[in-house]
């Protein structure tokens, strides 16, 4: 006998891509600080910098403090900075400009003629920045283990570099060493508190796929305090659709709420506390979320098909017709994500039938769109149509054998007979 699928159907809604790349290109700050060896501020020093390879030239003179300030367009470009000034030795060498955060680093000028113990330290500096900076191009290559070694060693040659820690915490966790990405993590943290950095949120992650709930939980309250905002309102939503998934109504309503408390923009809370309230038959809820996810992005598919079922049920029949006329509008220009998160919506509504042409949508706009063909098989399921369900499935996984639905689709599959 064919169980209930609908609750197969719930974790799609959950879906939401929560890590974005490591590294990206864009502009880049670098603070400076020149002191002489007794750590008193170089007043007047001139600061050049140049990139290899082209006419890019930029000057700049300390201030009363020793502190001077360089911005750039390309932070992923190699560049070389010369300071001096008369009496010192000058220093030359690559220049580390961090994209993703404000760089400082403190330079010592020494008096002309230093010693071999000066200039050890002054290249150990050096040849960090130069590991440093390659390991950014690694990054951006892709080749994680050969960035973890770079900064690994820009962090031996001279510890002070944070940054190095921040970067290296990253790419721990993209190659799914946790352990070293925690550590790195709280490296970081403790040399700069005042900038987080999104290390928070990687401690999270890391217990998270590591297993350790316990130390998971921890994190979470360490993030939601620390590090509230637009990442943690994913995670908190991440957690409110498993709740769903699991029928686990309480936890479900506080965790989505929480979500869109901690980013009033994220769409998706309020399309699934949307559909939460309505499997709950609290329409004027339901029909509230749909409205104000409406006002956010008139356009939306779940928002307009949330808004379609919430006044079909409170029986205001004028405006329910208006909202399906508005809801069929769309249709035409939606493409196969919209289309398929639309058939969620109203299928999570028992309105199978509608369901099933945003379904088909979906699939004439990309024959290939794995977790409709799942979607379908559902529904042809419910309609006792056993052949073209397997016929389906069978096509999900054969598209998508790594998707977190795979398990359960083959546990469908095993019961389609």
């Amino acid at each position: 006998m064919i169980r209930n699928y609908r609750t197969l159907v719930v974790a799609l809604l959950l879906s939401l891509l929560a890590a974005g790349s490591v590294w990206a290109i864009g502009e880049g700050r670098f603070t400076g600080t020149v002191m002489d060896q007794e750590g008193k501020p170089v007043a007047g020093a001139k600061i050049t910098v140049t990139s290899p390879g082209s006419s890019y030239k930029q000057e700049k003179t300390t201030n009363d403090k020793g502190k001077f300030t360089i911005m750039v367009v390309d932070a992923m470009r190699k560049y070389e900075i010369r300071i001096e000034k008369e009496g010192y030795s000058p220093i030359q060498g690559p220049l580390a400009i961090n994209p993703s955060a404000p760089t400082d680093q403190d330079f010592t000028l020494a008096v002309a003629g230093p010693s071999a113990e000066e200039l050890a330290e002054i290249k150990g500096k050096n040849d960090a920045v130069a590991a440093f900076n390659e390991g950014v191009a690694l990054v951006k290559a892709k080749d994680f283990p050969g960035a973890a070694g770079k900064f690994e060693q820009a962090l031996t040659l001279d510890p002070t570099i944070t940054q190095g820690h921040q970067v290296l915490a990253d790419v721990y966790f993209e190659m799914k060493k946790y352990p070293e990405a925690i550590a790195s993590a709280d490296k970081y943290l403790a040399t700069s508190p005042a900038s987080t950095n999104g290390m928070y949120v990687l401690k999270y992650d890391s217990y998270l796929a590591m297993g350790d709930k316990a130390k998971a939980s921890a994190a979470l309250q360490e993030m939601l305090q620390k590090e509230p905002g637009k990442d943690a309102a994913v995670r908190i939503f991440n957690l409110g659709a498993e709740a769903q998934r699991k029928d686990d109504d309480a936890n479900a309503e506080k965790y989505l709420r929480q979500a869109i408390e901690l980013d009033p923009t994220l769409e998706r809370a309020y399309a699934s506390l949307g559909t939460y309230y309505l499997r709950q038959k609290k329409y004027d809820a339901s029909l509230d979320m749909a409205d104000r996810l409406l006002k956010q992005n008139a356009n939306s598919a779940e928002a307009l098909s949330l808004r379609y079922e919430s006044l079909k049920a409170l029986k205001r029949t004028d405006e329910a017709k208006q909202a399906m006329a508005a809801m069929q509008a769309s249709a035409g220009n939606q493409t196969a994500e919209e289309a398929f998160r639309q058939g969620v919506a109203l299928y999570n509504a028992n309105n199978v039938a509608e369901a099933e042409k945003a379904f088909e949508r979906a699939l004439a706009k990309d024959g290939n769109y794995a977790k409709a063909h799942y979607l379908l098989g559902l529904v042809e399921a419910s309609k006792g149509n056993m052949a073209k369900a397997r016929e389906y499935v069978q096509t999900f996984l054969k598209l998508a054998p790594n998707d977190p639905q795979a398990a359960e689709a083959k546990a469908v599959l095993a019961e389609l007979k």
